[in-house]
C-alpha cells in the first residue's frame, strides 16, 4: 500500500493517544523511536511524541527550532538538532539498556548522549502531538515507529523512506497514519483521535518500494 496520507495537528488541542502498555515503555531496555515531522512553525515548545507525564519516560519535542529527545526525566543529558518549518524531516532516536542515546536525522547520526535519569515504572499514556503540560504540536507527522531494539544507522538509512509491513522483527508499534489511526503490527495498539485531527495528502515519500520512494519535501500530492 502506498504512503498517501499524514496526520495534520493544529497546535491548539489535537493529539493522538494510546493507553499505557509495557511494550511502549523505555525503562532502560533497547528501544528506537522513529517518525517524520513537518512543523508549520518553530516557535514555542511543541511535543512530537511523549510518554512524559507523572514518570517522564521519554519525550521528543521542539523548543523553537531545536529538536530534543530526553529520557527518564533527565533534561540535561539529551540529544538535539535543529529543524526547519515547512520541511519534512525524518528523526530516529535510539536508547539502550545503559541509557545511551543517539539521534539520527534523515538517516545520519547527529548527536549522542548518556542519560543519568532515574528509572521509574511509567504508566503514562503514549501520545503524539502533546505532553501532560499541553505544548501541542502544529504541523504534519507521518510513519511513527517504535522498536524493541537499537536500529543501526544502516537499518535506519535503508528504511526511513520506505513503508514497512508491520511484521518486521521487534517492531511493536507502527502507525502509518495513512488515513487511519491503526497500529500496523499484530499488537493492535490503535490510537485515539483527540479533538478531530485531520489527514493530509502532503507526505514525505510516496510509493511502497525502494525505487519509487523519492522524497518530495514540502509538496502536496
Amino acid at each position: 500500500m502506498a504512503n498517501t496520507y499524514s496526520i495534520d495537528l493544529d497546535g491548539n488541542n489535537q493529539s493522538l493517544s494510546r493507553a499505557d502498555n509495557a511494550d511502549l515503555r523505555y525503562l532502560t531496555a533497547d528501544r528506537t523511536l522513529e517518525c517524520w515531522i513537518k512543523p508549520n512553525d518553530t516557535s514555542g515548545v511543541q511535543t512530537v511524541v511523549s510518554k512524559w507525564a507523572t514518570y517522564q519516560d521519554y519525550i521528543l519535542y521542539m523548543n523553537g527550532s531545536t529538536l530534543t529527545f530526553a529520557v527518564l526525566a533527565d533534561t540535561s543529558n539529551t540529544v538535539t538538532t535543529t529543524v526547519s518549518s515547512g520541511t519534512w524531516t525524518h528523526v530516529a532516536c535510539t536508547m539502550d539498556s545503559s541509557k545511551n542515546l543517539e539521534m539520527f536525522i534523515n538517516g545520519s547520526s547527529v548527536d549522542t548522549a548518556t542519560s543519568t535519569g532515574t528509572v521509574a515504572t511509567s504508566t503514562d499514556i503514549f501520545i503524539i502531538g502533546q505532553n501532560s503540560s499541553s505544548n501541542y504540536y502544529e504541523g504534519l507527522i507521518d510513519e511513527v515507529r517504535f522498536w524493541h531494539e537499537i536500529r543501526t544507522g544502516t537499518e535506519i538509512s535503508n528504511n526511513y523512506q520506505k513503508e514497512l509491513t508491520g511484521s518486521e522483527t521487534n517492531l511493536v508499534g507502527y502507525w502509518k497514519l495513512n488515513n487511519d489511526l491503526l497500529d500496523a503490527t499484530s499488537n493492535s495498539y490503535d490510537l485515539t483521535n483527540n479533538n478531530s485531527a485531520t489527514f493530509s495528502t502532503d507526505v514525505p515519500f510516496v510509493g511502497d518500494d525502494e525505487e519509487s520512494n523519492a522524497i518530495f519535501f514540502g509538496m502536496n500530492f
